[in-house]
């Protein structure tokens, strides 16, 4: 059995990112919308809820938001634009993220979580 968390690899899927995450409404939504189980419960609430903030010397950015920016499909859930739930597994590289979302690092976020 492997100790590597997402940060020891060069990409990760939002889904394990959603697994070292403090548990909330936001990552079961997430992790049930994209495997295509059933999410509706734990909507309301994530629509309702940014989530866990990181504070960074740039601006505060959201859980929800970072979902948001990576994931269209979730974006189009939060934001109520008709999406279905699917299985699928979206895979980031630490650059991409870093540079989709603007203002926090890989180690920032590494010192945040864990």
């Amino acid at each position: 059995m492997s100790n590597l968390t997402i940060f020891d690899k060069s990409s990760f899927t939002l889904k394990e990112l959603c697994m070292i995450m403090p548990q909330d409404n936001i990552s079961e939504c997430y992790i049930r919308f994209s495997s295509g189980q059933e999410y509706r419960y734990y909507l309301k609430n994530t629509m309702n809820n940014r989530g866990y903030i990181f504070k960074t010397t740039n601006k505060d950015i959201s859980f929800r938001e970072i979902l948001q920016i990576l994931d269209p499909e979730f974006n189009k859930l939060i934001i109520r634009i008709k999406t279905e739930s699917k299985n699928y597994d979206i895979s980031v590289t630490w650059e991409q993220f870093e540079d989709k979302i603007k203002g926090l690092t890989k180690d920032e976020l590494k010192k945040f979580i864990l």
